[in-house]
């Protein structure tokens, strides 16, 4: 789950 981490927080950033 440790990569699905950045993964979340650069999907977070391309949301907003």
């Amino acid at each position: 789950m440790k990569t699905m981490v950045p993964k979340v927080l650069v999907w977070l950033a391309s949301y907003s």
